[in-house]
């Protein structure tokens, strides 16, 4: 039987967060924008139909916006190794790969950001 791969999608995840080197960015709160796409071994729940066999979305995103609101980060590329250790540790996927948003941080732009991949 062939291996078979799937991915879980999170597109837009919004959250606050205290972000940024500025003396002014660690006073406030920022917006950023996550996409995700993890990919893992087909779960069980493909077959079985049953949510304790899958990977809960919303447990993935909890999980994320609980890192993003534990402390202070200066950089994106940190928050984002962040997010990707941590995901790799809490659930099973072989691979995934981070987009970070900081939207209005450059004026002449609707978004900067990094993007990270990751994988087992």
């Amino acid at each position: 039987m062939n291996k078979q791969v799937q991915s879980i999608i999170v597109d837009r995840l919004q959250f606050d967060t205290s972000i940024g080197v500025f003396d002014w960015e660690k006073q406030v709160r920022q917006t950023l924008v996550l996409n995700l796409e993890a990919e893992y071994v087909t779960s069980r729940a493909s077959s079985t139909d049953r949510i304790e066999d899958a990977i809960s979305y919303v447990d993935v995103c909890d999980a994320l916006v609980q890192l993003a609101h534990s402390r202070h980060f200066d950089l994106l590329e940190h928050l984002a190794a962040c997010m990707c250790d941590l995901l790799l540790e809490k659930f099973a996927f072989q691979s995934l790969e981070i987009v970070l948003l900081k939207p209005g941080a450059v004026p002449a732009t609707d978004n900067v950001g990094v993007k990270m991949r990751r994988e087992r």
